[in-house]
């Protein structure tokens, strides 16, 4: 979706000029996010921020399957069990947090772009796939959960 809105907005760098014409509240943050992001300069920091956010989520998902392949095969991982001594809660918190993070980013990008857009409204397309995506990510975690309940 990120590439989606820069190929819809004329390639990187015109977007990163729009982008730097945009009021700076937009890359002001709420207090959680601020306290750990600080605030973005409109303009390319602002998009590199965005796109970041987002591929971290690709770099997490592939460290923790490599972490859960070494710990299953060390009879170390059992999937569903929550506890302090559970591997699988801590990947799991350290999953929802990168693609809460992921998403954050993705809204905050389209609703900087969003005026630039109205022509092709790809809102619904992003409702439709991220909004497949990130249910049934969620709706896994808890059956898992109350799997374990």
């Amino acid at each position: 979706f990120v590439y989606y809105i820069i190929e819809l907005s004329g390639g990187e760098d015109q977007l990163a000029n729009k982008l730097r014409m945009k009021d700076h509240r937009l890359g002001q943050h709420n207090c959680l996010v601020r306290s750990q992001c600080g605030n973005w300069q409109m303009g390319r920091p602002f998009l590199l921020n965005c796109k970041y956010g987002v591929l971290q989520f690709v770099f997490f998902k592939i460290v923790t399957t490599i972490v859960v392949i070494i710990l299953h095969s060390q009879d170390a991982f059992h999937k569903g069990e929550w506890g302090w001594n559970s591997s699988y809660m801590y990947l799991a918190i350290i999953m929802n947090v990168s693609i809460g993070y992921a998403l954050y980013c993705l809204v905050t990008l389209y609703l900087a772009t969003k005026d630039e857009l109205k022509e092709w409204n790809p809102i619904w397309k992003f409702l439709c796939i991220k909004g497949i995506i990130f249910a049934t990510f969620w709706q896994n975690f808890l059956i898992q959960v109350l799997y374990s309940v």
